[in-house]
């Protein structure tokens, strides 16, 4: 199986820094795994790399799609599968860098995905309901397929009842073809002073213009609802 070195872990403990270096040291390119840095125009508010950091490391899936677009799990995973497999090809090293959980098991894992759109009427729906009640309408509509999923995950149990009631029953019980060898290196560091760099990055974004830059989403025409979305 191909190798694949993933970069994990919590806000603000240097996944991006560390990637760079281990892909200047190791002679691989970075593929991004974050849910929001996909997005073009969500620069200082996601912590995009800066272009300087940008010209030392080739990175992948970093402004792929546009901010007013849907983009699945299941077209991330596809270009991941894409980028990493041109990266190995190449005779580099891929690395895999993000905080977002569900797109990193995508790929470590292979979970097989179906394309399924949102269905706006059913989560506002779903929404209403407690953790026992959505657990029960998964189960009658794929036997099984909780205990497949963690319970304790709101996100996860409405999507995969969206996928259940798209007419993929088999798609919401996860399954997974795993295609790399991983070595994941996870960071983190103790609570205090994990809150003292977060404080600090955030005041640092603020500072160069964090709040202008949503402002300018929102005269483009980025609805306040989809905002909050991509951050929900």
């Amino acid at each position: 199986m191909q190798k694949l070195v993933v970069i994990l872990g919590t806000n603000a403990s240097g996944k991006s820094e560390l990637g760079i270096r281990l892909a200047n040291h190791l002679g691989g390119e970075v593929v991004s795994a974050d849910s929001r840095q996909v997005y073009r125009g969500l620069d200082l508010g996601t912590g995009k790399i800066t272009p300087a950091q940008a010209g030392t490391v080739k990175h992948h899936l970093i402004d792929a799609a546009d901010v007013s677009e849907y983009f699945s799990l299941a077209q991330y995973q596809r270009a991941a599968y894409i980028a990493i497999d041109s990266i190995a090809g190449a005779g580099k090293l891929p690395l895999l860098v993000g905080g977002t959980g569900l797109y990193i098991s995508a790929i470590v894992e292979g979970y097989e995905l179906v394309d399924v759109p949102p269905n706006d009427q059913l989560r506002a729906e779903l929404e209403c309901l407690p953790l026992a009640q959505l657990v029960e309408r998964l189960e009658k509509s794929v036997p099984g397929a909780a205990s497949r999923i963690d319970q304790s995950n709101r996100r996860r149990l409405i999507r995969a009842i969206e996928i259940a009631s798209a007419g993929h029953p088999h798609s919401a019980a996860q399954k997974s073809s795993p295609r790399y060898n991983c070595l994941q290196l996870g960071l983190t560091w103790p609570r205090e002073i994990l809150e003292a760099r977060i404080e600090k990055r955030l005041r640092e974004r603020l500072a160069k213009g964090m709040v202008d830059e949503v402002a300018g989403l929102r005269s483009r025409g980025v609805s306040d609802l989809r905002l909050e979305k991509l951050w929900l």
